[in-house]
């Protein structure tokens, strides 16, 4: 398994390495508004902090942990390319304790977001092309 080498998010911490995620897009779905509400705001920064935390654990080999945050931030920004994170962090954790489980939901989080990408108007290819090789990898 492998991890997708994109650009991952600049606003908190570079993790280009480390995280898995096509971030160009969730940067984009995570930037403020010209004038957010407080708790708007507040999501936000919760958002981008679980994404951080997931990228860190990420990195360390923890993946449960790493699931766990990246599915919180995907809870507070609903930001699709959150998906392929959570993907990967499950494929990972698979590897590690061999629970199929762990596979098959890495495969249904795959498919979602191939899905997402085809219903897009203008997909990131290298994002589709990325989803799509991991799918085909556990599957």
């Amino acid at each position: 398994m492998r991890v997708a080498g994109a650009t991952v998010l600049g606003f908190a911490l570079t993790m280009s390495q480390v995280a898995p995620a096509h971030a160009s897009n969730y940067a984009s779905a995570l930037r403020m508004s010209a004038e957010p509400s407080p708790s708007v705001e507040e999501e936000q920064a919760e958002a981008r902090a679980a994404y951080t935390a997931g990228g860190r654990e990420y990195a360390l080999g923890n993946y449960e942990v790493a699931v766990s945050h990246f599915e919180r931030s995907f809870e507070l920004s609903q930001a699709p390319e959150l998906l392929f994170n959570i993907a990967q962090s499950y494929a990972r954790w698979y590897e590690i304790s061999n629970d199929i489980e762990h596979l098959r939901k890495a495969e249904r989080l795959y498919k979602n977001y191939v899905d997402y990408l085809d219903a897009d108007d203008k997909p990131d290819p290298a994002a589709k092309a990325d989803a799509e090789e991991a799918l085909a990898e556990v599957e």
